[in-house]
């Protein structure tokens, strides 16, 4: 008798340790490179809480090239996972401490993520950087630009196929 009532108690017990796993992940890098390694691998698995933990643990610990790269890798990371707060935080540090990180191919990336991912105020940060760092990009910065005032009139569904975005 005793054993059925410690039984959903054990049971309870056991679960309660599993969901906590997830957020323990931080506390188990020890290594940025292979936390950077850890976390492109749950990035492509859309474990994002996994992912962003690996990304910040080689942003604060690895060299200045992992760090860069890992700063990007959260800007991207949090697009794609539609965090606009989050995109904008990296963002803004990458530039901050990683300004070399950020080339003219690498920002219309970015800003193209930015459209895809239906953020325009992140995408008219993005724009107006790469405008002010590399002014000869001003031709193709205006696809992104357009798709951005499209998405702020009409909303995030609006057909963005006339500008050249495939899938709408």
């Amino acid at each position: 008798m005793r054993f059925t009532h410690t039984l959903p108690l054990v049971l309870a017990l056991g679960l309660a340790a599993c969901s906590g796993d997830s957020k323990e992940t931080a506390a188990t890098f020890t290594d940025p490179v292979a936390a950077m390694d850890q976390a492109d691998a749950a990035a492509a698995s859309d474990n994002v809480a996994t992912a962003q933990a690996g990304y910040e643990y080689a942003a604060a610990n690895g060299d200045a090239k992992l760090q860069g790269d890992a700063l990007l890798a959260l800007v991207n990371l949090h697009l794609d996972d539609s965090n606009e707060e989050g995109a904008m935080a990296a963002f803004d540090r990458l530039k901050a401490d990683h300004a070399d990180h950020l080339t003219g191919d690498g920002l219309l990336k970015l800003c193209d993520a930015a459209v895809a991912a239906a953020m325009p105020d992140a995408g008219d940060e993005m724009v107006a950087y790469a405008l002010a760092t590399f002014p000869d990009l001003k031709e193709k910065l205006g696809k992104p630009a357009a798709a951005f005032e499209a998405i702020r009139t009409n909303g995030p569904g609006v057909d963005l196929s006339g500008l050249g975005y495939a899938g709408d």
